[in-house]
């Protein structure tokens, strides 16, 4: 009695807030308020959250319930009406919930808004744009809007006020299209990344007041003395533009104001390195996959004494040269993953006591190198993997008492007995163990690590038995084991594991429909991949209680496209669904 009470006071209350918010409804609207707030009080809609509206009202707030209700009938309500805080997020929850359509936009078009983000959003148009000519767009995303091309820009190029657009991975975007971005002289933040049309950077010269540019991926764009009038720029991302070579690199040498700076997979070379050294207030250095770069310029990168991240990933520097590091004190994220850092560059890197992440995977490290490394104590977070250090050598990681991260997949050398010590690190939260050396005594070896929330068990021997070392690991929100062994038993161990997530059972062919029963009491999944095993359409139905899923992959299951046809509109968030 008193749930049904308390269910119709909300109702109640709720009916007052929105006859306050619409007082106008639509004229062919036959929905009431009431309707509309039962509506709102559903559970499908109590399970979902908004953290914005979550952080400022607490639980579910009757706002948000509200918000959810506009949303829901958006077309039955006179929007003109509400506040323009609240067309904000009731157009917030449209894009959230993937429902805006450019009828639903145009609904806003009187309204004062002030941001659209609408990435991955699908069906998004050139035209679209134009339903917010009076708007006072401050930011703009339209991410991965693959439709999206130079018409669009037309529209957007009116909004002087714009201080942050995100145009990323639009691809239909050229040069042309740029154009119409040239006069946003109050833009802050402009993010280019992955257009792959783009190959001219002229039409961004008077855009002075520009703290953050990425041009990521742009493989064709050259010209950066364009940018050199951006004194105020801090950070800057040129990653994988494949024509920027060194003379590009000498262009920026006056913007002094940079502190971020991603050059990964560029042509940049010796003299491009040089270059930077005026760049004294450089914190973040991406250098991964600079092949050109030598000994010498890894010695002029030392001097850069304000760097605290710097990643050298796959770059062809010696040994001697890695030793020049040892200068950069202020260190706390250093990536030499595929490198020739070896125990003599760990021996000087002992100096570097700042650092918090260190990736060594696929370096030629050793036990003795182990011994290097449990001198930086503060270390939260180190890739091990594919190192040549052994189970003899892990006692000497005990001191990492700080350890967050530790990776030590296909490390051939390590296997159950090294896990001694690793169970030692009980600040752990995140463990990868993905390779055949470990196993299933391993895995109840490291049952200490009470606080994991990612486990990598990607393709280690892992079986039914072990499943059941998995209770102790309550917090786990991502766990991967694929390694063939687990059959329905061991995933009916797994129900222990309320506050999963991300789980991959992929190529476990020992699982059937069966394990569906099991899979559904995790109530938290946001992600279920259980490619390569044996279930069918009908086993997957009692799926459809993991209301929270976004992304299931079936692929070479039994599946068919019409099982997952009738699976899908039981699964109100998901987006990705494919056998």
């Amino acid at each position: 009695m008193s749930l049904s009470i308390s269910f119709q006071e909300r109702v109640r209350d709720l009916k007052c807030l929105l006859g306050k918010l619409l007082p106008r409804t639509v004229t062919r609207s036959r929905k009431s308020s009431e309707e509309a707030c039962e509506e709102a009080s559903h559970s499908k809609y109590r399970r979902r959250t908004r953290p914005r509206l979550h952080q400022k009202y607490g639980s579910t707030s009757l706002l948000e319930l509200a918000v959810r209700a506009v949303a829901a009938r958006v077309h039955n309500y006179d929007i003109d009406a509400l506040p323009a805080d609240l067309a904000q997020l009731v157009l917030d929850e449209l894009v959230f919930t993937s429902s805006l359509t450019e009828d639903s936009l145009a609904l806003f078009s009187k309204q004062h808004i002030y941001t659209l983000k609408l990435e991955e959003s699908c069906g998004v148009e050139d035209g679209w744009l134009r339903h917010l000519a009076r708007s006072p767009l401050l930011h703009v995303s339209l991410a991965s809007c693959s439709e999206v091309g130079d018409a669009a820009m037309v529209h957007l190029a009116h909004h002087w006020r714009l201080i942050k657009l995100d145009l990323s991975n639009c691809v239909l975007l050229t040069n042309d299209g740029l154009q119409h971005v040239k006069g946003l002289t109050n833009l802050r933040e402009l993010n280019l990344g992955g257009c792959e049309g783009l190959s001219s950077l002229s039409a961004l010269a008077d855009l002075c007041k520009l703290t953050g540019l990425n041009l990521s991926g742009c493989g064709s764009i050259s010209g950066l003395r364009h940018l050199s009038g951006m004194l105020q720029l801090e950070r800057l991302d040129l990653g994988w533009c494949s024509g920027i070579t060194d003379a590009d690199v000498k262009a920026l040498a006056a913007l002094t104001a940079i502190t971020g700076l991603e050059l990964s997979r560029t042509l940049v070379a010796d003299s491009g390195i040089y270059a930077l050294r005026s760049m004294k207030n450089l914190k973040c250095l991406g250098l991964a996959g600079c092949s050109g770069i030598s000994n010498g310029a890894v010695g002029s990168v030392s001097a850069l004494t304000s760097l605290e991240e710097l990643n050298l990933e796959w770059c062809s520097v010696g040994a001697k040269g890695l030793t020049h590091l040892s200068t950069l004190t202020n260190l706390r994220s250093l990536n030499v993953g595929y490198t020739a850092t070896g125990d003599s560059a760990l021996a000087a890197w002992t100096l570097l006591t700042n650092l918090r992440l260190l990736n060594l995977d696929s370096c030629p490290v050793t036990d003795r190198g182990l011994q290097h490394i449990a001198e930086l104590t503060q270390l939260e977070h180190i890739n091990l993997s594919d190192t040549a250090i052994s189970d003899t050598g892990m006692p000497a990681m005990a001191p990492l008492k700080r350890l967050q991260s530790l990776s030590l997949c296909y490390t051939a050398g390590v296997g159950d007995a090294g896990l001694v010590t690793v169970a030692q690190l009980t600040t752990l939260t995140e463990l990868h163990l993905d390779g055949r050396s470990f196993t299933d005594a391993g895995l109840r070896t490291i049952a200490p690590l009470t606080h994991l929330k990612h486990l990598d068990l990607f393709g280690a021997r892992i079986s039914d038995a072990g499943c059941v070392h998995l209770r102790p690991f309550r917090a786990l929100e991502r766990l991967e084991i694929c390694g063939g062994g687990v059959s329905d038993e061991g995933v009916k161990e797994l129900m222990w594991l309320t506050g999963l997530r991300h789980l991959s059972l992929a190529t476990n062919p020992r699982i059937t429909d069966r394990a569906s029963l099991f899979l559904s009491g995790l109530s938290q999944l946001q992600d279920l991949n259980l490619t390569g095993t044996q279930l069918t359409g009908n086993g997957i139905l009692p799926l459809r209680a993991l209301t929270n899923l976004e992304s299931l992959c079936l692929k070479r299951t039994r599946v068919k496209q019409s099982a997952t046809d009738r699976l899908r509109p039981l699964l109100p968030r998901i987006h990705n669904l494919n056998c």
